[in-house]
């Protein structure tokens, strides 16, 4: 079977949690406006999805704060079978969950930029995402598919 180029360089636990993020990131979008007349930043999302994963033995999550070109952004870094940027809210692309090898040669890597932890997290916030996500997880098991 062919695969990506990116599927041979990433471990299979990495790709994993790849799958888990974009999953509980689809399971929130899932529920009708959990957040009314909330911005949802990604500062919020990262440490949501952080809460619900389950990674694989011998790999490390981490949340990073710190820019993604000139943004203030927040994001997740693989350690352990990587290591790798998952970008769970990833700035102005498409999709939004997007897995990254961190090969400095890479130029996707030179936009992400280490910064101090943020201390504006909105607890609140977090908690509701993670609740959504579960309610729209369970909502789409609970739903045929067509």
């Amino acid at each position: 079977m062919h695969r990506p180029y990116s599927e041979h360089i990433l471990s299979p636990e990495v790709v994993g949690l790849f799958t888990q993020a974009r999953d509980l990131v689809d399971a929130y979008f899932a529920v009708p406006d959990p957040l009314p007349n909330v911005t949802l930043r990604c500062h919020e999302m990262a440490r949501a999805v952080t809460r619900l994963l389950d990674p694989a033995e011998g790999v490390q999550v981490h949340v990073e704060d710190g820019k993604f070109g000139a943004v203030e952004h927040s994001w997740l870094l693989l350690v352990g079978r990587g290591p790798a940027i998952l970008d769970v809210y990833a700035v102005g692309t498409l999709p939004p969950v997007q897995l990254h090898d961190m090969s400095p040669a890479l130029p996707t890597m030179r936009n992400y930029e280490k910064g101090f932890p943020r201390t504006d997290i909105r607890e609140d916030v977090v908690d509701t995402v993670v609740a959504a996500m579960i309610s729209g997880a369970t909502h789409e098991m609970q739903t045929p598919q067509a």
